[in-house]
């Protein structure tokens, strides 16, 4: 199997100069379909105006931007938490989301075999890889729940 038949078909991206506020909001909205329940996006790409991907925005990054570094050096000092992710959020609200992106994008093709794909997602602890065709614009994604079904329907001896 390929990854053309397992693959998500989007077409919602993020621009560099998205606000981390509007990022946010886009997230929160945009769904995805799971057996008939409703699951929340936790990442999106982030394409240049010409449309090819520069890079992803997950909930980890976003994190990141709001915690202050002395909390990432573990010099944590004599401050009240109390409204502090408040404030920080609201610091942060309006940078752009391509200061804070994962801008190392490993991606594959529709044409990638599963397993190629499987050996990506479990060295790099991915649970999503962008899909770009051959004139470097997203295809789609490919989620590790998607693989995982894939394999679970090999185990039982489905044919696709």
């Amino acid at each position: 199997m390929k990854v053309r038949d397992i693959m998500e078909r989007t077409g919602d991206v993020l621009n560099p100069k998205t606000t981390i506020r509007e990022a946010v909001a886009r997230m929160r909205m945009a769904v995805r379909m799971e057996d008939k329940g409703i699951i929340g996006v936790k990442g999106m790409i982030v394409e240049d105006p010409p449309g090819h991907p520069v890079g992803m925005l997950s909930m980890i990054d976003i994190l990141r931007a709001i915690i202050p570094w002395y909390m990432e050096e573990g010099k944590v000092g004599g401050f009240s938490w109390d409204g502090m992710m408040e404030a920080l959020v609201h610091k942060v609200a309006d940078r752009p989301v391509g200061k804070i992106m994962g801008r190392d994008l490993i991606s594959v093709t529709p044409d990638t075999m599963l397993m190629e794909c499987a050996e990506i997602m479990v060295k790099h602890n991915f649970q999503r890889l962008p899909v770009i065709n051959a004139e470097g614009h997203l295809a789609g994604m490919v989620y590790l729940r998607d693989l995982y079904h894939a394999i679970a329907r090999a185990f039982a001896g489905e044919d696709e």
